[in-house]
Order: structure tokens, then C-alpha cells, then sequence
């Protein structure tokens, strides 16, 4: 049965369909409140994939932005959610299927919070790690994906990558070079590199059944290093 077929039930801290599963509890307001923040940074428009109990709409609204668009697919949200949007005069409700629903305009922050998804992805990193060969050192960063199916449990595609970031130093005097090395390494940063090994995960995750390239992912080929050496500027 489709989400928005089922029966929900509005209890005080969660929302629960008919065969008890739990759409949205009140317990994720503090991982609302900081998503609203992170997301409404701009403060500019915003869209927000599913209402549930409006905890994170309320969190968006306190962010004072320029417009906030709420796509709600079930009809009883839907009536809840427009009960609350009555009044507020930069929120503009979609009813319908986020998916397949036309007329999305270019926004500064997008938030999404799935319920009764078909498919996981588990981010894993395999190596965060700083190596250290007298002058020679290198600052390493590996991240393992792994998409479940949600029905099966089947493993429906996975991916490795790491990069290697060289931080040693070679100026001719050892010593200098031994103090340059261990002062490199020691103010890496990780997350740009870890984003670097994101970048390349993302370019060979398959499409998904709405896009147009859906299937062909044994078709189109996407060319990545399984590691990479880079030098610090």
C-alpha cells in the first residue's frame, strides 16, 4: 500500500500508520532545529519534502526566510499542513507526490526527511588516518557506500575510494623538512579531502527509476581512481 493510502494516527509525540509504523516522532526536533539552521542559512527559499508534525516547518519559519514551499504527498497531513500555513504569507503548499509533481522553481536549501524509503545508503570511513616516514608523510581519507534495499536487505550497490593527500616537505635540510612535515600534517584539513572522495562516490552512484538514464547504468561507464596522490600547494 502507498504512504498515502494509509491510515494515520496523530498521537502527542509521533505519528504512526495503521501497521505501526512510525512516520515522525518528537524526539527528532533537536536533528530539526539544527538541520533548519544549517539548510536556512541563506535565508533565502527554501523547499521542504514532507510535513509530518511541522516540527522542522516551525524551525524553518523561525529562520525568518525570504519563501518556504512544503510538497505533502498524504491528505491528512495535507490538512493539517494548511491549517498551519494559513496566514503565513511566504509559504506556498504542493499537494502531491514530490517525485513527479512539476513546477519546482531554483532554491538556496532543500530538506528532505523520507519516510517508507525503497532503498538506504551506509556511509562507512574505512581509513582517516596520518603516516609519518621521518620527512615523507601523507594524510589519507576512504569512504565505503553501501545502498540496501529496504524490502530485501540486498545489496544494491556499493563503492570504495580513498584519497592520499602528500603533506611531507623536501627542502634539503632535514631537519627543517622533518619540522615542515610534521607542521603540514598536523593542520590538514579532513573534510575537504573527504569531500573530494564524496565527489568521486557520487559520479558512479546508479540513477535512480525517475530519471530519464534510469537502467542504463551497465551502459554508461564512469571512469574514477580507486586512489589518488596529491600534493599540498
Amino acid at each position: 500500500m502507498a504512504f498515502k493510502d494509509t491510515i494515520l494516527t496523530f498521537e502527542d509525540d509521533k505519528i504512526v500508520t495503521d501497521d505501526g509504523g512510525e512516520v515522525m516522532m518528537s524526539w527528532e526536533a533537536p536533528i530539526m532545529e539544527k538541520s533548519a539552521e544549517y539548510v536556512c542559512q541563506s535565508k533565502g527559499d527554501i523547499l521542504e519534502i514532507g510535513f509530518g508534525m511541522g516540527i522542522c516547518s516551525d524551525y524553518i519559519q523561525a529562520q525568518d526566510v525570504n519563501s518556504h514551499t512544503i510538497v505533502e504527498i498524504h491528505p491528512q497531513i495535507i490538512e493539517k499542513l494548511n491549517i498551519w500555513a494559513n496566514g503565513k504569507s511566504n509559504v506556498t503548499v504542493v499537494e502531491g507526490d514530490w517525485n513527479r509533481v512539476s513546477g519546482f522553481g531554483t532554491y538556496d536549501g532543500i530538506f528532505l526527511d523520507t519516510f517508507g524509503a525503497d532503498s538506504v545508503l551506509f556511509l562507512t570511513i574505512t581509513e582517516w588516518d596520518t603516516n609519518y616516514v621521518v620527512i615523507a608523510a601523507n594524510v589519507t581519507v576512504g569512504l565505503e557506500y553501501v545502498l540496501l534495499s529496504t524490502r530485501t536487505n540486498e545489496v544494491l550497490w556499493s563503492y570504495s575510494e580513498k584519497i592520499v593527500i602528500d603533506t611531507g616537505s623536501s627542502s634539503g635540510n632535514i631537519l627543517v623538512d622533518v619540522i615542515a612535515t610534521a607542521v603540514s600534517t598536523a593542520m590538514t584539513d579532513y573534510v575537504p579531502i573527504a569531500s573530494s572522495v564524496h565527489q568521486e562516490a557520487v559520479k558512479a552512484l546508479p540513477f535512480g527509476v525517475y530519471h530519464p538514464k534510469s537502467g542504463n547504468d551497465g551502459i554508461e561507464k564512469t571512469v574514477v581512481s580507486s586512489s589518488k596522490e596529491v600534493a599540498l600547494q
